[in-house]
């Protein structure tokens, strides 16, 4: 009888994350213990390992966990084995990304006027797309450029609680016009997004309504006529 295997992982690894690996037996009577193990080595020379061991019982699956701390570019690979219900040793490359955290910028309008003020807020996403807990172990640096890019208001080393961040620009009577620029730094990772500054006037609409000015109980239909300009 064949006995085999599947793994099945990220191909990525991203730093301060979880790396999971699903492994599942088939075609055995016996559990297989299997080790997991993340390793490498950065270009500055730094030796990184995780590992993580589950029992997987016959026609089941597991998942290995693997803590990916603040680890820097370099090689690295999985090592998969397996001792018991089947043996096996594999390993296979994985490719660094360093992308930790995801940032999205929202602002109150797309669009301001002179004189105005600019409301945004920073969210901080983990790489799962879930608020980031451990942000407030990191520090966000946001700076808004004008039309010519030059920088009006920054902030350096904030603390996002709940990976959130709350801010506002306030602007002068005869700002640079054009696209504003609003970016976020964060574990050496930049996020920005764009609005716009101009001098426009909001469009007036006129509407007309003429329609009788008395009815009677017995009328169940009332005719209007509306004009717009």
């Amino acid at each position: 009888m064949c006995r085999f295997y599947k793994v099945v992982g990220p191909r990525v690894v991203r730093p301060n994350s979880e790396y999971h690996v699903a492994v599942s037996i088939q075609q055995t009577s016996e559990p297989t213990t299997v080790t997991a193990t993340l390793q490498g080595i950065s270009l500055n020379g730094s030796i990184y390992s995780s590992e993580d061991r589950v029992e997987v019982q016959p026609y089941t699956s597991r998942i290995c966990r693997l803590e990916v701390g603040d680890v820097e570019y370099g090689d690295y690979k999985l090592i998969i084995s397996g001792k018991g219900g089947v043996d096996f040793f594999n390993d296979y490359p994985v490719e660094f990304l360093d992308k930790s955290y995801s940032v999205f910028i929202q602002t109150d309008r797309a669009v301001y006027k002179p004189g105005s003020k600019i409301l945004f807020r920073a969210v901080v996403l983990n790489s799962q797309l879930k608020p980031a807990a451990e942000v407030r172990n990191e520090f966000l640096e946001i700076n808004v450029a004008d039309g010519q890019g030059n920088r009006v208001k920054e902030w350096k080393r904030i603390q996002a609680l709940r990976g959130v961040f709350t801010g506002e620009i306030k602007l002068s009577e005869s700002p640079v016009l054009g696209n504003w620029n609003i970016s976020v730094t964060i574990h050496g990772q930049t996020f920005s997004k764009a609005v716009e500054v101009a001098e426009y006037i909001l469009p007036k609409f006129i509407v007309n309504i003429q329609a009788p000015r008395h009815m009677t109980f017995k009328e169940n239909i009332l005719v209007a006529n509306i004009q717009t300009q």
